[in-house]
């Protein structure tokens, strides 16, 4: 394209010229002529050739004189480019380019310049002010003003475009047909780009032009076009929601768009019908109920109705069917499967009329609670740190002689679901214990005879058995047994309190199971699963049943199922808590907790004690040995910092707010709530530079080299968090530390172990946790210095409470001087059950784990029936 060249004005025709700060006369004017008398309109096809800017003659100065009589011939004609022949910029010019305006004359040709002023609608406004000034009645002082305001609203300043030769100009507003501003240039580009179905490049053309001119007329139609081309193109490659997306938006934009009402409902009728063939109803809902509420904004009826009333009769149609087959199941003595029949319909179509009843009946019948987890329990759980997954599977399944019921005064209280009652004797070192001959209707568990247990017991003062266990062989005198439901236990020594010996499950033999005919016939295969039993394992759920179904016509009718679920993140989790697929977590994420605490739909029960954060050292590690690296590895943790940001991942704020964290920085295993905990006792503080001097001071010890060290670690998703920083803290500081998830065989070799756990009795605890294996004997305690081994035995013989607190908090303190472990922090969890759930542990009793007296709770009926 060429730019407009300067040429002489010819002999009467009004023209411009290079402005240079003053303006351009009106017109050529003989000497002697009167300002305001105009010279005579040339032919219009004079001005049809020649409006364009002109530049007089340089000897010429501007406003001279100019003899009509001596006539001059006009330069050559410059060559513009015809407004026919142009073509809108490109995109790259567009995006990469400068901005430039068409100017197009009466006779076709186009100069091209910088964008102009008062846009849009530039030739408009201009001729609406000059409409206005001249209606303006002004004196005869005022005149002359009002005049040379008017002259100044008959021209139009103007910039070449990409012009370094003195590119300003004033052009005459009567010789120009319309300016094409570079926002309708853009406009025109991304039509032919839509034409050409180059969709990606149409999109970065809108994108620029609504940042640049928000509003900008015509934007609207080529965006509404675009929305719907590209909804077209996802539909034809099967992106449905990308598609429904467009759509979407293309109906928020004009509802009325043709062919936008049949494609909307192309793709609804494509995402249900992928939903109803992953069995997903809630989504196929939720894609139906979107399209109603689309429709229900219209006036008029649509074709996408079809798509509605189709969809609505056939998933009706399927939720009548899925009742009708849990009908039949319930008829065929199957009521675990009519139950998750009836379910499922009400997943299909909650608003069926003959649902409810149906629901309720088979719900009740045989009621399946749905937890949702992060991690589901191995097959082959650890022994030395189990996970806090593995541990739930224990309290869910096992059911120990004496087990853990409510804290109280920082005490731990025990109840027994055998022992009906003990009468101690000769100053308690004989104890007589009472079996409960008979179960109540609620209770899973099978019956136990004195015989078993007293089998069980002997097994455990056996040094040749597997169970055998030192400390309750030099306690035990005899086990006897004189009839099936009393046995009698004769000791050397009196425990502080018997029922913290006793917290172990009798396993059921066959002749034991003659006296539970009740019990579900493949439980035998788990003789520890006494109260709830494995029956089905997936990578994705776990389900347990109970031993001893209740009878049909058992009222009350009790939770039988349990089934867990794994969730790939909280998030997810959250999203199926909320959208009713569970019926709860057994640990809710702090940064969640308050928002479900104030949602009324659901019970937040925090357990009775919190759990516990520790590392515990090898005996076969240098760290053993080497109370500096001990050290060094304690003080480097920025332990607080870890907690709130990691673990808990609490805002920064939260030291703001009036409510104290959900957990603290311990300087023992045992919970701050318990006898166990010392209160006297400082935490260690994080010192890196301490650390690092430490860690110098070891190396010299170690031959000059700290050795890498091992940390093995139970899968846990909390230990996950915390893992990176605390690696970090110690690489930091000059220690390498590698983890190594621990499994069913722990074969590996390690120098630190992670525990995660819940003390229930930190006297009768402390020895098993120092053991490698668990197991109370002298070996287990060996690598100790001889002091600290005599002080844990002194503590294990002590006979009076207050003697055996004051041991305890003295080994606490030698331990956290020492570093013999590493304490890190303590978390307060939360049970997070809806409110269908009955018969949970009231207030102030408060839950000491996840299934904590689940043989009484009771489901109720619910479904979801919201709008998903």
């Amino acid at each position: 394209m060429m730019h407009p060249t300067k040429l002489a004005a010819p002999r009467g025709v009004a023209g411009a010229g290079p402005t240079n700060g003053r303006e351009a006369p009106v017109s050529a004017q003989p000497t002697g002529a009167s300002p305001m008398r105009l010279q005579p309109r040339p032919p219009m096809s004079l001005i049809l050739k020649y409006a364009l800017v002109f530049l007089f003659a340089t000897s010429v100065s501007v406003g001279a004189q100019t003899d009509p009589a001596k006539p001059t011939d006009p330069p050559p004609e410059a060559t513009l480019p015809k407004y026919k022949d142009l073509q809108p910029p490109t995109a790259d010019e567009i995006l990469k380019g400068k901005p430039v305006d068409w100017i197009v004359l009466l006779n076709g040709d186009v100069i091209l310049t910088d964008p102009v002023h008062r846009r849009p609608g530039t030739l408009e406004k201009i001729k609406a002010e000059h409409d206005a000034v001249s209606k303006q009645a002004v004196s005869a002082k005022d005149l002359p003003e009002k005049l040379k305001k008017l002259a100044e609203l008959e021209r139009l300043k103007i910039t070449l475009f990409d012009s370094t030769d003195d590119p300003e100009f004033t052009l005459e507003i009567r010789f120009i047909e319309r300016i094409v501003h570079f926002e309708d240039l853009i406009v025109r580009r991304i039509s032919k780009t839509l034409d050409e179905r180059q969709l990606p490049t149409a999109y970065e053309l809108l994108m620029f032009l609504d940042r640049r001119a928000r509003g900008w007329d015509g934007f609207d139609a080529v965006y509404q076009r675009f929305l719907f081309l590209d909804a077209t193109r996802l539909a034809r490659d099967a992106r449905w929601e990308a598609a429904l997306m467009q759509t979407e938006l293309l109906f928020d934009v004009d509802h009325t768009y043709p062919e936008r009402s049949s494609l909307h409902g192309r793709i609804i009728d494509a995402l249900i019908k992928q939903a109803i063939f992953d069995d997903d109803y809630r989504q196929a809902r939720h894609f139906l109920a979107r399209l109603e509420r689309f429709l229900a904004r219209l006036e008029s009826r649509e074709p996408a109705h079809a798509v509605v009333e189709t969809w609505t009769t056939e998933l009706k149609r399927i939720s009548d069917d899925v009742i009708t087959q849990a009908r039949a199941a319930q008829t065929s003595g199957k009521p675990r499967d009519a139950s998750l029949t009836i379910d499922r319909a009400a997943r299909v179509w909650p608003n069926l009329p003959r649902l409810k009843e149906a629901h309720k009946e088979l719900i009740d019948a045989h009621q399946i609670l749905n937890l949702g987890v992060l991690r589901l329990p191995n097959e082959r759980p650890s022994r030395i740190t189990p996970s806090p997954a593995d541990e739930r599977h224990r309290q869910l399944t096992e059911i120990a002689l004496f087990e853990p019921d409510q804290l109280k005064d920082d005490i731990v209280r025990f109840r027994s679901a055998f022992i009906e009652s003990w009468d101690p004797q000769n100053l308690g070192r004989d104890i007589t214990f009472r079996m409960k001959p008979r179960r109540a209707t609620w209770e899973s568990r099978p019956v136990l005879t004195s015989g078993a247990i007293a089998e069980a017991l002997s097994r455990r003062v056996d040094p040749l058995d597997p169970t055998f266990d030192e400390r309750w062989a030099a306690d035990v005198l005899s086990v006897e047994s004189s009839s099936p439901w009393d046995w009698q236990l004769r000791l050397e020594r009196i425990p502080l309190r018997i029922e913290s010996r006793l917290r172990f499950p009798v396993p059921l033999s066959a002749a034991e199971r003659e006296w539970s005919p009740d019990l579900a016939a493949d439980s035998a295969s788990s003789p520890r699963q006494q109260r709830f039993y494995v029956t089905d394992r997936t990578d994705r759920t776990v389900v347990w049943q109970r031993t001893r179904p209740q009878l049909s016509s058992a009222q009350p009718r009790l939770l039988a199922e349990v089934i867990e679920h794994r969730y790939d993140n909280w998030e997810r989790l959250l999203q199926g808590l909320q959208r009713g697929e569970i019926d709860g977590t057994p640990v809710a994420e702090w940064k969640d907790l308050p928002a479900l605490q104030a949602d009324s739909r659901f019970f937040v029960l925090p357990y009775a004690l919190p759990r516990t954060h520790v590392l515990l050292v090898a005996p076969q590690s240098v760290l053993a040995t080497n109370g500096t690296l001990r050290r060094a590895l304690l003080h480097a943790l920025p332990r607080e910092k870890i907690l709130l940001s990691e673990v808990l991942q609490l805002p920064p704020s939260i030291g703001a707010d009036t409510r104290p964290p959900p957990g603290r920085v311990v300087t023992s295993p045992f919970a701050t709530t318990s006898y166990g905990h010392h209160p006297q006792l400082v935490s260690p503080e994080f010192n890196p530079i301490l650390a690092a001097s430490l860690i110098a001071t070891a190396k010299q010890q170690l031959g000059g080299k700290i050795p890498p060290l091992t940390l093995l670690v139970p899968d846990d998703p909390v230990v996950e968090r915390a893992l990176p920083a605390m690696i970090a803290a110690w690489k930091y500081v000059g220690v390498d530390v590698a983890p190594v998830t621990a499994t069913g065989d722990d074969a590996v070799q390690y120098d630190l172990v992670y525990r995660v756990l819940q003390s229930t009795e930190p006297i009768t605890d402390l020895w098993p946790l120092l053991s490698p294996t668990g197991q109370t004997d002298l070996a287990s305690i060996e690598f100790l210095p001889h002091w600290l081994r005599d002080r844990i035995l002194e503590l294990d013989r002590a006979v009076d409470w207050t003697t055996a607190v004051r041991l305890l908090h003295r080994i606490e303190t030698e331990f956290l001087l020492e570093a013999r472990w590493l304490p890190l922090w303590e978390v307060d969890e939360s049970l997070v059950l809806r409110k269908r759930m009955g018969g949970l542990p009231q207030s102030p009793r408060l839950p000491m784990h996840t299934y904590h007296d689940i043989e009484h709770w009771a489901l109720q009926s619910w479904y979801p029936t919201d709008t998903p």
